[in-house]
């Protein structure tokens, strides 16, 4: 698993009860976008619990500004004793991979969509990169899922096998 644009763009549908038209759109959107979007179409408040925006504008050509905005990415890799955390951010065409080993990338979405050219030791990138590191970290501070502490728990050999079983435990996690 990494955190590539390969493993991160899916597709997202939305069909509405009364329409039928299809449409595309190029702004970057987020599966946290889901629920307010839901609330904004059904006519319910937007709620406290909600980190996404409305895709509302998006699916009836209203203005917006969801092409200025930053998209998170966070992955836990666990192999044997090591603990490896990946964290990306997307803002319009750029997309910054960075881990705690140390490894930056930085690929421009428009001109490498493959992810292929690593722009992040390029002079002419050394400020955007920063602009995105500085995001990426204002993010896991603000973020309420690293604000809570992890509390580990003990669980019995035939709850973790169970676990196991449904593939919520990997083999290697202990």
């Amino acid at each position: 698993l990494t955190l590539h644009r390969e493993e991160l763009q899916v597709p997202l549908l939305i069909r509405l009860p009364e329409g039928n038209d299809v449409k595309t759109v190029e702004e970057n959107v987020s599966l946290i976008d889901i629920m307010p979007t839901i609330r904004d179409l059904v006519g319910l408040n937007k709620s406290l619990m909600d980190e996404g925006q409305s895709l509302e504008p998006l699916i009836f050509d209203e203005p917006n500004d969801l092409s200025n905005r930053f998209l998170f990415s966070h992955l836990v890799k666990k192999q044997k004793e090591k603990r490896l955390e990946i964290s990306s951010v997307i803002y319009k065409k750029w997309h910054l991979i960075t881990d705690t080993d140390g490894k930056n990338e930085l690929y421009n979405l428009h001109t490498d969509r493959m992810e292929k050219f690593n722009k992040y030791n390029d002079p002419r990138s050394r400020k955007l990169s920063k602009k995105l590191k500085y995001q990426l970290r204002t993010f896991r501070k603000n973020c309420r899922k690293y604000q809570s502490e992890t509390k580990r728990i003990k669980i019995s050999d035939k709850e973790n096998k169970r676990l196991k079983t449904l593939g919520y435990i990997n083999v290697e996690d202990k």
